[in-house]
Protein backbone atom coordinates (compact mmCIF):
# COMPACT_ATOMS: atom_id res chain seq x y z
CA UNK A 1 0.00 0.00 0.00
CA UNK A 2 1.44 3.37 -0.98
CA UNK A 3 1.04 5.93 1.77
CA UNK A 4 1.96 9.59 1.52
CA UNK A 5 1.27 12.66 3.60
CA UNK A 6 0.12 15.95 2.11
CA UNK A 7 -0.01 18.74 4.70
CA UNK A 8 -2.45 17.38 7.31
CA UNK A 9 -4.04 14.61 5.30
CA UNK A 10 -2.74 11.09 4.79
CA UNK A 11 -4.04 9.05 1.88
CA UNK A 12 -3.55 5.39 1.09
CA UNK A 13 -4.04 3.96 -2.36
CA UNK A 14 -6.10 0.85 -2.95
CA UNK A 15 -4.34 -2.47 -2.42
CA UNK A 16 -5.95 -3.87 -5.54
CA UNK A 17 -3.38 -3.68 -8.35
CA UNK A 18 -5.92 -3.73 -11.18
CA UNK A 19 -7.97 -0.96 -9.58
CA UNK A 20 -4.83 1.08 -8.99
CA UNK A 21 -3.70 0.70 -12.60
CA UNK A 22 -7.12 1.63 -13.95
CA UNK A 23 -7.78 4.59 -11.62
CA UNK A 24 -4.25 5.92 -11.14
CA UNK A 25 -4.12 8.94 -8.83
CA UNK A 26 -7.81 8.53 -8.02
CA UNK A 27 -7.30 5.05 -6.54
CA UNK A 28 -7.41 6.35 -2.96
CA UNK A 29 -9.02 3.91 -0.55
CA UNK A 30 -8.40 5.69 2.77
CA UNK A 31 -8.09 9.32 3.87
CA UNK A 32 -7.06 10.30 7.37
CA UNK A 33 -6.99 13.90 8.61
CA UNK A 34 -3.97 14.45 10.84
CA UNK A 35 -3.86 16.95 13.68
CA UNK A 36 -1.06 19.47 13.11
CA UNK A 37 0.92 18.13 16.08
CA UNK A 38 0.80 14.56 14.74
CA UNK A 39 1.93 15.81 11.36
CA UNK A 40 4.84 17.70 12.95
CA UNK A 41 5.92 14.63 14.93
CA UNK A 42 5.85 12.44 11.83
CA UNK A 43 7.81 14.93 9.74
CA UNK A 44 10.43 15.27 12.48
CA UNK A 45 10.65 11.50 12.90
CA UNK A 46 11.06 10.94 9.17
CA UNK A 47 13.54 13.80 8.80
CA UNK A 48 15.75 12.35 11.52
CA UNK A 49 16.05 9.17 9.45
CA UNK A 50 17.85 11.07 6.67
CA UNK A 51 21.35 12.49 6.51
CA UNK A 52 19.82 15.90 5.69
CA UNK A 53 18.01 15.98 9.03
CA UNK A 54 15.11 18.28 9.82
CA UNK A 55 14.41 21.94 10.53
CA UNK A 56 11.83 21.92 13.32
CA UNK A 57 11.34 25.68 13.16
CA UNK A 58 10.35 25.55 9.49
CA UNK A 59 7.94 22.67 10.06
CA UNK A 60 6.35 24.35 13.09
CA UNK A 61 5.96 27.60 11.15
CA UNK A 62 4.40 25.82 8.16
CA UNK A 63 1.87 24.13 10.45
CA UNK A 64 1.24 27.19 12.60
CA UNK A 65 2.12 25.49 15.89
CA UNK A 66 5.02 25.33 18.31
CA UNK A 67 7.31 22.34 18.75
CA UNK A 68 5.83 20.22 21.58
CA UNK A 69 7.94 20.25 24.73
CA UNK A 70 8.42 16.47 24.74
CA UNK A 71 9.72 16.58 21.15
CA UNK A 72 12.12 19.40 22.03
CA UNK A 73 13.31 17.42 25.07
CA UNK A 74 13.80 14.25 23.01
CA UNK A 75 15.85 16.18 20.46
CA UNK A 76 17.92 17.72 23.26
CA UNK A 77 18.66 14.28 24.71
CA UNK A 78 19.72 13.04 21.27
CA UNK A 79 22.10 16.02 20.95
CA UNK A 80 23.55 15.22 24.40
CA UNK A 81 24.08 11.58 23.37
CA UNK A 82 25.93 12.71 20.27
CA UNK A 83 23.25 11.36 17.92
CA UNK A 84 22.28 14.76 16.51
CA UNK A 85 24.14 17.92 15.58
CA UNK A 86 22.15 21.11 16.14
CA UNK A 87 22.35 24.43 14.37
CA UNK A 88 19.50 26.72 15.44
CA UNK A 89 16.27 24.79 14.84
CA UNK A 90 17.95 22.36 12.43
CA UNK A 91 18.90 18.88 13.62
CA UNK A 92 21.07 16.52 11.58
CA UNK A 93 21.94 12.97 12.58
CA UNK A 94 25.58 12.22 13.19
CA UNK A 95 27.08 9.02 11.79
CA UNK A 96 26.38 7.38 15.14
CA UNK A 97 22.92 8.94 15.24
CA UNK A 98 21.93 7.30 11.96
CA UNK A 99 22.46 3.98 13.72
CA UNK A 100 19.99 5.04 16.41
CA UNK A 101 17.30 6.55 14.15
CA UNK A 102 14.70 4.06 15.40
CA UNK A 103 15.39 4.97 19.03
CA UNK A 104 15.06 8.67 18.25
CA UNK A 105 11.83 8.06 16.33
CA UNK A 106 10.25 6.30 19.32
CA UNK A 107 10.98 9.27 21.55
CA UNK A 108 9.62 11.83 19.04
CA UNK A 109 6.39 9.98 18.26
Amino acid sequence: MAVFTDRVERRANTRDTEEYLSRGAEAVSEVERLPAETHLRERVMLGLRTAAGVDCGVIAQQLGIGVPEDVASALGRAVERGWLAREGDRFEPTEEGLLFADSMAVEVI
